[in-house]
């Protein structure tokens, strides 16, 4: 089941409303929560169900089933999307720690290098 929760405006009051959509319809009542994920968030909404106001069954074959709602409180849980840019910030991160131990690698070996010139010089 897909889910929205929208307004509509019915002469001077707006009303807050949930569209559902799936394959049968749905029978909500009373305090709710449903969630749905978008790309690496997860949505949790949490309402109040006031009355189913329509149902239909689409063209499409789905189901379309609207509510009156109310105390709609929405929580978004991004810590996949967070914990993704911190394991590629990590990955940024050993990179560079590599490339400079690669450098003083370098710089040791010429320093080595430039010791024992100067030994073959002196010496």
């Amino acid at each position: 089941m897909e889910y929205v929760i929208g307004s509509i405006q019915r002469g001077n009051l707006s009303h807050l409303i949930l569209k559902t959509k799936g394959v049968e319809h749905t029978d909500f009542s009373g305090r709710l929560s449903l969630e749905q994920r978008r790309g690496n968030v997860i949505i949790k909404d949490t309402f109040t169900i006031m009355n189913k106001y329509h149902s239909e069954d689409g063209a499409d074959g789905l189901t379309y089933d609207f509510y009156y709602i109310k105390d709609h409180f929405k929580e978004e849980d991004r810590s996949e999307e967070v914990r993704a840019g911190l394991e590629q910030q990590i990955t940024d991160l050993e990179i560079d720690i590599i490339e400079q131990d690669q450098a003083i690698t370098d710089h040791d070996i010429e320093l080595m290098e430039l010791h024992d010139t100067i030994d073959g010089l002196v010496g």
